[in-house]
């Protein structure tokens, strides 16, 4: 997931007046970027802006050193690293997009003595500066031509482009920006009335006819009344898990159990967090999050084996900091040995997180890295799911860059077994826009999951009882949705969350409105109690949803039992057996 990604990009740069916004052909043509500002700087700033969060952070100069072409081009100096890469911009601002076109944004870049990562995102014009994608590319001492294909969430003039590059001091070099539309992509189309159905689909998709007999020690049909009670869904309801020691961390993991029944680590498992030395990796850390798990019937996705962000020390990994050929086969020996050591413990991963936006290690290993790390993972332990994990897929513009992704990936025969969208929300829940890519990366044939949900509650100034609703809304269509195996929060405490108030209790563990609204649809309104009576072959039948039932017979008598989607039917009962 994005730990701290930044969604504020000021617009306090000045910009100089240029030419008249021009909008665009509806037909796939080379749009001049003197619609957006000059890209070849031969005319001097035009409609660039730029924005530093410091003055004492860099510079920007229009510079005649080596320009790619022509006699111009833009310098950003980066005279002292920032934490975060959108601390330092170069800004154009005001210029046309419209929904569902695809753009190809092409430029040139070097930089002075082994630059660091270079950002280019698309950004809402004003506030609350609603992230709409980005991508980051390495930056070498050479002109290097780098691509972005960019979807436009929306028809909108309220639009900038920035190119974000603080993370490390230098001197950065762009040229020759150029801008196309190619095309649009074309999602499934959704009927208006689709969210209002949710209903009817969850009954259609998440619940089964389902029929069992009860019988005694000796065999015996028994009739009589029977109760069933859902305790536990077949679908996966979990949320990322951050153990640490204090006095409210026993009542955390009680809340964990009440809400969730499935969890993912949210740090202990990354590679840099796990491995900090070499050969010493923290497995009793590991341990205590699996063996609550299965005191407790809760399986942990183990995310991530490779995540390729060169944030928060990453970059200084001791795996990273050695020679290309060392930093291969540590990552083959890491998912080798975890894999195998782990192997019946963690049972789905998170092979590798955000493939398209944090690309240095392939820029350094080259990009069949991506295949070879699920192969790996697939040779240590063929029985576990292997998915691939991105952000801003629901949430944002690149839904067909990562299906076009996975799709090659299946092509060329990799074995990825799932598709992971993080869900990570800066804008209101739009159901029919998030269903029709959920149908769209669908159509690959694979189980998706939402990795990582959560909501900008803060920046988005939402009142406890919106982000309720809002919450609310997110799980009716994740749920209502065919191709959607699970959904997982990233956090349910404001006190260990990663978005201020995002969290489902505050930082004292109060709940907010929003732990009733998913604790009412998960565990009441999507439930399954009702009484049943057998005939006199001790046979009955009821309709549910698929999950783990606690039946029981007059005198108090339980046992427990499966009905999963696809299983088979009938079920038998002991009730002799032990619970």
């Amino acid at each position: 997931m994005i730990r701290s990604k930044a969604l504020l990009l000021l617009a306090c740069a000045v910009f100089s007046s240029g030419a008249q916004n021009r909008s665009p052909s509806s037909v796939p043509v080379a749009v001049p970027f003197m619609a957006f500002g000059d890209g070849s700087f031969e005319n001097g700033i035009d409609r660039w802006g730029f924005w530093p969060m410091t003055p004492d952070l860099g510079s920007f100069e229009i510079s005649g050193e080596k320009p790619h072409s022509g006699s111009k081009c833009a310098r950003i100096s980066i005279h002292k690293k920032a934490v975060e890469n959108w601390h330092v911009q170069l800004q154009m601002r005001v210029f046309t997009i419209e929904k569902n076109n695809i753009y190809r944004l092409s430029w040139w870049t070097r930089g002075e003595n082994d630059a660091g990562m270079l950002e280019v995102a698309f950004v809402k014009g004003s506030p609350p500066w609603t992230f709409y994608g980005a991508k980051k590319v390495s930056v070498t001492p050479e002109w290097k031509k780098h691509e972005f294909l960019f979807t436009a969430p929306l028809t909108t003039t309220d639009i900038q482009m920035t190119f974000q590059c603080a993370s490390k001091t230098g001197d950065y070099y762009i040229d020759d920006v150029s801008w196309v539309q190619e095309g649009k992509m074309v999602l499934p189309e959704i009927p208006a009335d689709w969210y209002a159905k949710s209903d009817e689909r969850i009954e259609e998709i998440r619940k089964g006819d389902f029929s069992l007999k009860v019988v005694d020690k000796k065999g015996k049909p028994y009739s009589g009344e029977v109760s069933v009670k859902l305790i536990n869904h077949e679908f996966n309801w979990g949320t990322c898990l951050n153990f640490q020691d204090g006095a409210l961390e026993n009542e955390y993991r009680k809340l964990a159990l009440k809400h969730f029944n499935s969890g993912v680590f949210e740090n202990a498992f990354k590679w840099e967090e796990y491995e900090r030395q070499e050969g010493k990796p923290l497995t009793d850390d590991l341990d205590r999050y699996l063996q609550w798990g299965s005191k407790n019937n809760i399986p942990i996705r183990g995310h991530a084996l490779i995540w390729g962000t060169e944030n928060y020390g990453f970059d200084r990994h001791w795996a990273r900091v050695k020679d290309d050929q060392f930093l291969k086969e540590s990552m083959k020996k890491r998912i080798t040995r975890d894999l195998t050591l782990y192997k019946g413990k963690i049972t789905e991963y998170d092979v590798w997180n955000e493939p398209m936006h944090e690309p240095a290690l392939f820029s350094r290993l080259g990009t069949d890295m991506l295949d070879s790390a699920f192969i790996w993972a697939h040779k240590a332990d063929p029985d576990a799911k292997l998915y691939i994990n991105e952000y801003s897929i629901i949430s944002g513009t690149d839904a067909k860059g990562y299906r076009d992704m996975v799709e090659g990936m299946l092509k060329r025969g990799v074995p990825v077994h799932g598709i992971g969208v993080q869900g990570h929300f800066a804008s209101l829940i739009d159901p029919i826009d998030i269903a029709a890519k959920l149908s769209y990366m669908g159509q690959l044939g694979l189980p998706i999951k939402v990795t990582e949900f959560d909501m900008d509650i803060r920046g988005m100034s939402l009142s406890d009882s919106v982000q309720a609703s809002e919450y609310a809304k997110m799980l009716r269509t994740a749920f209502s949705h065919p191709a959607i195996e699970g959904f997982l929060f990233w956090g349910f405490w404001d006190a260990r969350h990663w978005r201020p108030g995002a969290g489902l209790y505050d930082s004292d563990l109060k709940p907010k409105v929003a732990a009733d609204s998913v604790y009412n649809l998960i565990h009441k309104v999507w439930t399954t109690e009702k009484s049943i009576k057998t005939d006199s072959q001790g046979a009955a039948a009821f309709r549910g949803f698929y999950g783990d039932y606690e039946v029981t017979v007059k005198g108090g008598k339980k046992c427990r039992v499966s009905f999963l989607k696809g299983a088979k039917d009938p079920q038998v009962i002991d009730m002799s057996a032990k619970k």
